[in-house]
């Protein structure tokens, strides 16, 4: 047990101090970012009346993961963990801020919105291990699975939140999105302040080593791991998945619904109603559902209604499908981050998390490229069909496979 775990074992999550101002500074700057999330894609097409191109941006949002994931790893466990995640918030807001004062000079280009993207997503690569690895040592190892699942919710009430706000705002001006993406960076650099447990054990901020063997001890414990090996490829194909549907629903509603700003914020509302429910659930599921069977409702529900959206007539009932496919995602993330984190030392959860997020997160960039690509080129239903098929093949690899059932047996019956 750790310090941090010490402090904390006695309390519940609701009285624990420093993981509220965690939780609550982590709510409002996810809630900035789904609001402009939804500004992105609306900002491209307004510019470009391009698919292809808002595709670009959403490919260029998520390169970073690839590019310095495992470094990040590295980076994650060797340094202050609230100073670096006080310094990536700062950043974040700065670049964020950099779009509506183009707008207000006239002079906002296509290339400066992929920079853009692409810097903020940099940020968080560094921002989100360290996250993952705080979370460690302000709550009991026992606490994990709800502290998870309270992460979870936090999402999906952004989710629910944020894409009406932003639809609402962009419509009114196509800066104010944006403006409040950078203020709520700003506020999740103070509430990090006020936190007074260390965010990592002592000896993890003094270790050194060549970066080269910082990211190989990450890489090997995944590969060396059975479960974290299985779950992340199999995560990363259902992010493939499920994050170019996304994108793609949100073309569709735009390009071929005709929809709104607004009415692009109330469909992803909609969305988020289901993600939210799941979230709710998550904690009960968590106890009822092994891994591989979280895997496999999570695949079928997909499969079965990502063919659905291609026949909605409207922005609101596509986004009505779209929420009961993500009610799956909050248990599955849960279940197996919960796993993952208690199989993982506290020196090594930074870099295993970013080799975790090489393949989880990594995939969402060519989801979202895969999805900008096949809608310009083929339409809806072929890209829908595409996305579905994929779908199968995750959810037959991840729990039909003899390697994938003998994973999940032997880690249940070590006790996970």
């Amino acid at each position: 047990m750790s310090a941090g775990e010490a402090e904390a074992s006695s309390l519940p999550l609701a009285r624990n101090r420093d993981f509220r101002l965690l939780w609550v500074g982590q709510a409002l700057s996810v809630l900035g970012s789904r609001t402009a999330w939804i500004a992105y894609p609306l900002l491209v097409l307004s510019l470009t009346d391009s698919a292809a191109k808002a595709g670009l941006v959403g490919f260029a949002s998520w390169l970073p993961v690839l590019l310095f994931g495992l470094p990040a790893g590295v980076v994650v466990d060797r340094v202050d963990r609230k100073r670096l995640m006080v310094a990536c918030d700062c950043g974040r807001a700065l670049v964020v801020a950099t779009i509506p004062a183009a707008l207000a000079v006239g002079r906002l280009s296509f290339s400066q919105i992929v920079a853009v993207a692409f810097i903020e997503r940099a940020l968080a690569t560094f921002f989100d291990p360290a996250e993952t690895g705080a979370l460690r040592n302000l709550v009991p190892e026992k606490q994990l699975g709800e502290a998870i699942a309270r992460n979870e919710s936090r999402e999906y009430a952004a989710f629910l939140l944020g894409p009406p706000a932003g639809g609402a705002l962009f419509t009114l001006g196509r800066a104010l999105p944006f403006i409040v993406d950078a203020i709520s960076y700003t506020a999740s650099a103070i509430s990090l302040l006020f936190i007074r447990r260390p965010l990592q054990q002592q000896s993890e901020a003094r270790e050194s080593a060549l970066l080269l063997g910082g990211i190989s001890d990450g890489v090997r414990y995944v590969w060396r791991q059975p479960f974290l090996r299985t779950t992340a490829f199999v995560s990363g194909g259902a992010n493939f998945v499920t994050n170019g549907v996304g994108l793609a629903a949100i073309i569709v509603a735009e390009q071929t619904l005709r929809a709104s700003g607004a009415e692009i914020g109330l469909m992803l509302t909609f969305a988020g109603l289901g993600g939210l429910a799941g979230s709710l659930a998550a904690p009960r599921l968590q106890a009822w559902l092994s891994p591989r069977q979280v895997i496999a409702v999570g695949t079928c529900t997909w499969t079965v209604l990502i063919p659905a959206m291609v026949f909605a007539p409207n922005a609101s009932l596509l986004g009505g499908i779209l929420g009961l496919a993500l009610s799956t995602a909050p248990p599955w993330n849960a279940v197996v981050g919960a796993y993952r984190i208690a199989l993982t030392p506290d020196r090594l959860q930074g870099r295993v998390q970013s080799a975790t997020s090489l393949f989880t997160q990594g995939a969402i960039a060519f989801g979202n490229l895969a999805a900008g690509l096949l809608l310009e080129a083929t339409g809806r239903v072929a890209t829908f069909a595409a996305f579905a098929a994929t779908m199968v093949l995750v959810g037959g690899i991840g729990t039909l496979t003899p390697a994938a059932r003998a994973t999940f047996a032997r880690e249940l019956a070590g006790g996970g």
